[in-house]
């Protein structure tokens, strides 16, 4: 630092030790310093101290001058206090102090009511879905047993999306900026994925009762392959929007995009069964 406690750059402490009494520290410092503004989120220091593979991390206010540093220590920390935040936030908890044994079952109560409430009210989207597709399941009774089939399907595609991107956002640093690679990445992914399961889903169909004809089959197949395409593309782009309205990634997880993806894909049930068996 300057005199007036600017930053000006680092040092290894190994040169500090092996060098000659005569070098000056400014021929053997290294100038390009990465810093942190004492305003920025703890995830923005965790991110950087990954990226860099930093030890300590410099601390700077607004004239860059020096005010503190961050060390390996305290990061670490931090990042447990984060995982555990995404963890919960993905299982649909709000975020909680302390550890499991050490959290009281009012506060662990407190802190799974608000989306349980929220997946109930939710619901309302699903039966209303139902009941307006009730006359394709009175002509076709069957088409109820495959339901849970294509819902749970397309909820788990989207959910295992979501939980990769907001891994990259957190690893790689992706950002809006990559909506795009993250649409034709999760769209290649679905090809083979569609190509598994459609096989899968053939032969289970095929093989074990009830016995169906093969346009209701292929009604079947079609709708949770498509549904499935559609979650991997919700889900995989749902961190990004959150990240667009400066929301958390990781809430976009669980309990959202399952409950987005069991309308969408009853929604896609019941059109595709329409169009294929005419009912």
């Amino acid at each position: 630092i300057d005199d007036t406690r600017k930053l000006l750059g680092k040092i290894k402490l190994k040169d500090l030790l092996f060098g000659t009494s005569d070098d000056i520290v400014e021929d053997i410092m290294e100038v390009n310093v990465v810093s942190v503004d004492v305003n920025s989120d703890q995830e923005e220091v965790l991110a950087l101290m990954q990226k860099y593979d930093l030890h300590v991390i410099p601390v700077i206010n607004k004239e860059e001058k020096l005010v503190g540093i961050i060390t390996i220590d305290d990061i670490i920390d931090v990042m447990e206090e984060e995982v555990t935040h995404d963890v919960h936030s993905m299982a649909g908890i709000t975020k909680l102090e302390g550890s499991y044994l050490n959290t009281t079952v009012i506060e662990m109560a407190k802190s799974r009511i608000p989306w349980l409430l929220i997946i109930m009210v939710t619901a309302f989207f699903t039966e209303f879905v139902l009941e307006v597709f009730s006359v394709q399941l009175d002509t076709l009774p069957i088409l109820a047993a495959f339901i849970p089939m294509t819902m749970g399907t397309a909820g788990n595609a989207a959910n295992q999306a979501t939980v990769m991107v907001i891994r990259a956002i957190v690893t790689d640093g992706i950002g809006i900026k990559d909506a795009t690679k993250i649409l034709i990445k999760e769209s290649a992914v679905s090809f083979y994925l569609i190509i598994a399961m459609s096989i899968a889903i053939m032969l289970r169909l095929f093989a074990f009762p009830p016995q169906l004809a093969v346009d209701i089959m292929l009604s079947i197949t079609a709708a949770t392959v498509v549904s499935l395409f559609v979650g991997n593309i919700v889900g995989g782009l749902l961190p990004i929007v959150a990240l667009q309205f400066k929301q958390d990634p990781a809430a976009m997880a669980g309990p959202l995009v399952t409950n987005i993806m069991d309308v969408a894909s009853l929604v896609i049930y019941f059109i595709i069964a329409k169009l294929i068996l005419g009912i």
